[in-house]
Parts: C-alpha cells; sequence; structure tokens
C-alpha cells in the first residue's frame, strides 16, 4: 500500500526520486502553489473566519455550511467540465480528475459542449479537454479562451498491463471512427510507441475500411484488437467480450493535472 502510494505520488509530479533512492517534493510545485490566487483566496478565507468569531460563530461549522452550499450548487450548474470526444470516454476520465482534485467534474461530449454549453462558458470555472481536441474546444469556446485547459492524456494502466505482456512482436492494430481518427490514430500510435518501443508493432485502421468486425477479429491477424471509444460504443456485445478485443482506453496525466490545477482554480 505504501509503495503504491510512492507511486502515485510520483506519477502525479508530487515527488521525484532522486540518486540513493530519495524522494523529495518537486520544487517547481512548490513554487507554482505560491500565487497571488492562493494569496489572495487565503485572505478572503481568515476574513471570513475573523467575521465567524466576531458574530460568535464556529468558523468550522461555517467551512461545512460552505461545502454544502457549494456541492448543492454544483448540483444545478456544474462549474468544471472535461470534454472528451464522446460521453463514454469524458465520464471514465472525470472520475480520475474528481478524485485527483477533490471536487466534482462534469464529463461531456464534444458535441454536447458545441451543441448545450458553449453558451455556458462564461459562467464556467474551467473547461478541462483531451489535449486530442483542444484546438476544436479552443474554436467553440471563442471570447473564454482562457479558461479552457488541455489535459494530457495517456493509456490507462490497465491496458498498459495488457500490452506489456503481449509476446516480443505482437502486432496490435487501433481502430478508430472516421470522426476522430484524424485526432486519435496518430497521437494513440505515437505515445504506444513511446511507451512500449519496438517490443510490440502497431497499426491503426478506420473502422470504415473494416466491411466486416466480426470477421476482422475471428481472422486472428493481430494479437490485441483496440477500439476508440466512439467505435467501442457500437460494437455488439459479442465482440466486446472476445479475449482479443479492448477499448483503446486513456487517462488524464496525473502531472498534467497537477501542472494545471491551481490556474484552474483548484487551489488544494
Amino acid at each position: 500500500m505504501v509503495r503504491r502510494a510512492y507511486r502515485e505520488l510520483c506519477e502525479a509530479g508530487l515527488l521525484v526520486a532522486e540518486r540513493r533512492k530519495h524522494l523529495v517534493v518537486t520544487p517547481a510545485l512548490v513554487a507554482a502553489s505560491a500565487t497571488d490566487l492562493v494569496k489572495t483566496s487565503t485572505e478572503q478565507c481568515d476574513r471570513l473566519i475573523a467575521w465567524a468569531t466576531e458574530n460568535r460563530l464556529s468558523a468550522i461549522a461555517l467551512g461545512r455550511l460552505l461545502i454544502r452550499r457549494a456541492l448543492a450548487r454544483e448540483t444545478v450548474s456544474p462549474s468544471y467540465l472535461f470534454v472528451d470526444i464522446c460521453r463514454l470516454a469524458a465520464e471514465a476520465s472525470v472520475a480520475r480528475i474528481s478524485k485527483a482534485w477533490g471536487i466534482k467534474v462534469a464529463g461531456v461530449s464534444v458535441g454536447d459542449f458545441a451543441n448545450h454549453w458553449n453558451d455556458k462558458a462564461r459562467h464556467l470555472s474551467a473547461v478541462l479537454v483531451s489535449h486530442y481536441l483542444y484546438e476544436d474546444v479552443i474554436h467553440l469556446a471563442r471570447a473564454h479562451t482562457s479558461r479552457v485547459f488541455s489535459v494530457r492524456m495517456r493509456a490507462d494502466e490497465r491496458l498498459r498491463r495488457r500490452v506489456s505482456r503481449l509476446p516480443a512482436r505482437s502486432a496490435v492494430v487501433f481502430v478508430g471512427s472516421d470522426e476522430d481518427f484524424p485526432r486519435t490514430g496518430g497521437a494513440m500510435l505515437k505515445h504506444c510507441e513511446q511507451l512500449f518501443g519496438r517490443k510490440v508493432r502497431f497499426q491503426a485502421k478506420k473502422v470504415s475500411e473494416i466491411p466486416d468486425l466480426t470477421s476482422f477479429v475471428l481472422r486472428q491477424r493481430y494479437r490485441l484488437f483496440l477500439f476508440s471509444p466512439l467505435v467501442w460504443e457500437m460494437l455488439p456485445a459479442r465482440i466486446q467480450r472476445m479475449a482479443r478485443v479492448a477499448p483503446a482506453a486513456c487517462e488524464p496525466d496525473p502531472r498534467s493535472l497537477e501542472e494545471i490545477r491551481v490556474a484552474a482554480g483548484v487551489l488544494l
């Protein structure tokens, strides 16, 4: 448990391993937290605590009331969004972001953001977006681009473990939808090549290039078939259950989240 906790802190960029296996707090992140925003927020908290003291109120109870009010407001009108290629992918990521930041984050597809959220952007504290879609969302956000933050994505831990167990020189294919292939196809190949080097041979195909997905998988030309979120959503259950089939699941890079946290308004 302790080793896992240290590993997660290192992945988040909060700790760094130095020579002789010493772990120290990352200096850049300590400096980044000492911003004017943090100082101003601390002063506002001190004023609120002083007001509670003057009025013989429990500052701790007042803090609980503030949290309750904030949570109720977030339920009605979310102030943090994460945008990804589809709702399924977005919701998988917001669980990790919410855990890392300790706040509620709503997950939406880029299509839903364009249709329903764009007009509300001025009321949002921050719009987080998969780095694959950053330019698209910047274009949609127009006058509110300063509140849009790019989040680097990486293959999730389960997928990394699965690929790392494949025999050397195994062939793996990534199948993307025609809609998201220009964004995710090349990026996924590049990311996997960086992770696994030449141990695994990666290829990418558009789903429109495959007339019959079932036959494509059953031929077993590839050791592993990875499907992008948009394609995974439309796959029949019988294909999803096949042993060599898996979603090309991505997750937010913890260090990327830590790099943008304070700027996005999440102080602690």
